[in-house]
C-alpha cells in the first residue's frame, strides 16, 4: 500500500520592518594630530536614505557635541543637498522630506577644538547624529485600491515633525485591512517618531602641550617684581607667595616682604593637557640689619680727642636675635677706641639668611701743637748772668723734658746756647711737642 505523505507548503509573505530608513555619518579623517597652531579642519558627512515605500518626514539633529570629552568643535560651515538647515551656534537641525528610495546628504565642516581631550595621550572623539522620522502613508492609503479608507486621510493626512499624528485612526485601519505587507508602517506608536543614530569617531593622537609658566623677577630692598615671559595656551595665571595666593595676571609687585627665604610661583592652566603648569623661584629678602655702615664721632683721634666712639648703623630697625662682632672682639653696637687704624664690624641676621660687613679707617694725630719757650732774657753776660726759660703750655696736665735734663716747667740757665723742651700729655694720650 502506497503511503501518501502530505506536503505542507508554508508561504511567508515578505514583511518590511523598521530600519528601512538609514542614517550614516563619516568623517574625512580617522586621526588628527593636534599640535600648537595646528587646529585641523574635519569634514563630516551625514547621509539619510529612505529605503521604504513610503515618503518620510525626516529631522536630523547634530549638535557637534562630544559626549566622551565634553567639548564641541567649532562649526565652520554646513550644507545640504535638499531640505532646510537651521543653525543655532554649534547646534544644527536638518529638516527634509524623502521620497521612497531617495537619499540626502548633509555636509559639515568643523575645526577641531584645540582644547578638547587629554593631550599627550590618544583618545576618541565620538560625535553622534540623531535622526527622527515619520512615515507619510496617506498616499499609499489613497492609492491602495480600497476607496473605503480614503476618508481617513481627507486629503490632509500628512504627518510632520510638528504634527506627527494628524490621522489617529490610520494605523488601526492599516493593521485591520487584511494586508500584512503594509503593517510595518505601524510598527511603532502612531503618536511617536522612529529614531536612528550614527556615530563618527575621530582618534586624536596627541595634543603637544605648551605648558609654560616662565617668569623673571627682580628684588629691590623688601620689594619683588615679577613678569611672565613664556608662551603657552593661557598666560593670565595665578601668583602665589609661600603657598598663598597673592594675585592674578601677567605681572605682579609685592612690597614690604619680611626678611628671609620666600618662594614665588606662577601657575597657569593648560587646557591642552588638562593640567596646571607651574614655575617657582626661591629668593631671599635680606634683613635691613645686613645693610650697615660705621659712624665715627668725632672722626679723628688727636690730642684734643684722645678717644672716639664707633657706632654700627643699620638701614632699618635691627632685628631681634642678630649677632654683631667687631674686629676688636667687642659685640656691642657702639665701641670706644683710643688708637687709629682699621676697624670693621660684621653682622648676621637672626635667621642666618644674610650677613653684612662695614669697615672704617681712623686717622690719629699725636702732635701737640703750640709748644714754645718764653724767656726773661735772650742773653747772659756779666751784667745779666742768668735767664729764666718757661715751657708752654704749662700746667698739671703736662710732663716736661729739657735738653738740659731737667723736667720742670721752668729752668734757669747761665750759659749761652740753644735750649729745647719736649712737652707731653700726661692725661692718657701720647701727644707730645717740641719747642726751642
Amino acid at each position: 500500500m502506497k503511503r501518501i505523505i502530505p506536503i505542507v507548503i508554508i508561504l511567508i509573505l515578505p514583511i518590511l520592518l523598521l530600519g528601512q530608513v538609514t542614517i550614516t555619518k563619516t568623517a574625512d579623517e580617522s586621526t588628527v594630530d593636534l599640535t600648537f597652531g595646528n587646529f585641523p579642519i574635519v569634514n563630516f558627512e551625514i547621509i539619510v536614505t529612505n529605503n521604504s515605500s513610503c515618503t518620510i518626514e525626516a529631522s536630523v539633529n547634530d549638535d557637534l557635541y562630544d559626549p566622551q570629552v565634553g567639548f564641541s568643535p567649532i562649526l565652520l560651515s554646513a550644507s545640504v543637498t535638499e531640505g532646510e538647515l537651521m543653525i543655532n551656534g554649534n547646534a544644527m537641525v536638518w529638516l527634509d522630506t524623502l521620497a521612497p528610495g531617495q537619499a540626502d546628504t548633509l555636509n559639515i565642516q568643523t575645526q577641531f577644538d584645540p582644547f578638547s581631550g587629554p593631550g599627550g595621550g590618544a583618545f576618541t572623539y565620538v560625535n553622534t547624529a540623531n535622526l527622527e522620522y515619520y512615515f507619510n502613508c496617506c498616499e499609499e492609503v489613497e492609492n491602495d485600491g480600497d476607496p473605503s479608507n480614503d476618508d481617513l486621510c481627507n486629503g490632509n493626512c500628512e504627518p510632520s515633525i510638528f504634527n506627527p499624528d494628524p490621522c489617529p485612526n490610520l494605523c488601526a485601519d492599516i493593521l485591520s485591512d487584511g494586508d500584512p505587507t503594509n503593517d510595518y508602517l505601524c510598527g511603532v506608536s502612531d503618536a511617536g517618531p522612529n529614531t536612528e543614530s550614527a556615530e563618527a569617531p575621530i582618534i586624536v593622537i596627541s595634543c603637544d602641550p605648551f605648558c609654560d609658566a616662565t617668569f623673571q623677577y627682580t628684588i629691590s630692598g623688601t620689594e619683588v617684581t615679577a613678569d611672565y615671559v613664556g608662551f603657552g595656551w593661557f598666560v593670565d595665571g595665578e601668583w602665589t607667595l609661600d603657598g598663598m595666593s597673592v594675585g592674578f595676571g601677567l605681572n605682579i609687585t609685592l612690597s614690604n616682604l619680611s626678611p628671609g627665604t620666600h618662594t614665588l610661583c606662577y601657575s597657569t592652566y593648560d587646557d591642552c593637557v588638562f593640567t596646571t603648569c607651574q614655575e617657582c623661584e626661591t629668593f631671599i629678602i635680606e634683613d635691613p640689619v645686613c645693610n650697615l655702615t660705621i659712624v665715627a664721632n668725632p672722626e679723628e683721634i688727636n690730642c684734643q680727642n684722645p678717644t672716639i666712639e664707633l657706632t654700627a648703623e643699620f638701614s632699618g630697625t635691627p632685628s631681634p636675635g642678630m649677632t654683631l662682632v667687631w674686629n676688636t672682639g667687642e659685640t656691642t653696637q657702639d665701641i670706644t677706641i683710643s688708637q687709629g687704624g682699621s676697624y670693621s664690624v660684621t653682622v648676621t641676621d637672626a635667621a642666618g639668611n644674610c650677613s653684612g660687613l662695614a669697615d672704617i679707617f681712623i686717622e690719629e694725630s699725636l702732635d701737640l701743637t703750640g709748644v714754645s719757650i718764653s724767656t726773661t732774657s735772650t742773653y747772659v753776660d756779666a751784667s745779666n748772668p742768668s735767664a729764666v726759660l718757661t715751657a708752654n703750655p704749662s700746667g698739671a696736665g703736662y710732663d716736661y723734658m729739657w735738653s738740659t735734663g731737667e723736667n720742670t716747667p721752668q729752668i734757669t740757665v747761665t750759659t749761652p746756647g740753644t735750649y729745647m723742651v719736649t712737652v707731653s700729655d700726661n692725661q692718657g694720650s701720647a701727644c707730645a711737642g717740641t719747642g726751642q
